[in-house]
């Protein structure tokens, strides 16, 4: 097709052959091949001049629209590859987004200014493919079993707290087993969430 329509715009074998740096005769021979193949005759050659048929005409005007679409596929793809782009779906605990997240995201959209951030800040448990997600950042590991890539990005203290009072009334506990006799609060979104 390219060749074809190299040489339908120059109007010459050998003008097409020397723009493409093509011997005239693989010219030539590529023509004849898309002809043969379409079955119908795109180009009236004459010793002088060389111009499209009725069906070569609208066979060069789609050609030339394909292999412009084509282009501009190819440099819209490298260009993604050269520079970050389009929306980041981020997932987060809602104190996490609050407290840290946003600064983060500002200080990375000033060097990406082509890519929107939206940050989804919840405490209920999500799902990356399933939610239309493209980063999570959760509290607790995954440990889901998926195909997700998961990275540590900081380990933090657990605090159990009571008040005094709470305390005094039920005692204090010495082990970890102590608080399977606890009133204890539990943060998570479902009855189901244990002590681990």
């Amino acid at each position: 097709m390219a060749t074809f329509v190299e040489v339908a715009q120059l109007g010459s074998f050998s003008a097409a052959a020397k723009a493409l740096r093509l011997p005239r005769s693989t010219v030539s021979e590529r023509v004849a091949r898309l002809e043969a193949s379409l079955g119908v005759r795109l180009l009236e050659r004459t010793t002088r001049v060389v111009r499209p048929t009725s069906a070569g005409a609208a066979y060069h005007e789609r050609c030339a629209r394909i292999l412009s679409e084509m282009e501009e596929a190819n440099a819209a793809v490298k260009d993604l590859e050269s520079s970050p782009r389009g929306v980041l779906r981020v997932a987060t605990p809602l104190l996490l987004g609050e407290s840290f997240l946003a600064s983060v995201a500002a200080a990375f959209t000033q060097s990406h200014p082509a890519v929107e951030i939206e940050i989804v800040a919840s405490d209920r448990r999500v799902h990356l493919i399933e939610d239309g997600f493209d980063v999570a950042i959760m509290v607790f590991a995954c440990g889901d079993g998926s195909s997700l890539i998961a990275q540590r990005l900081k380990g933090g203290d657990l605090w159990l707290c009571a008040t005094p009072s709470y305390l005094e009334a039920r005692g204090m506990p010495k082990s970890p087993a102590d608080l399977e006799g606890h009133a204890c609060i539990v943060y998570g979104e479902s009855r189901v969430t244990r002590w681990t």
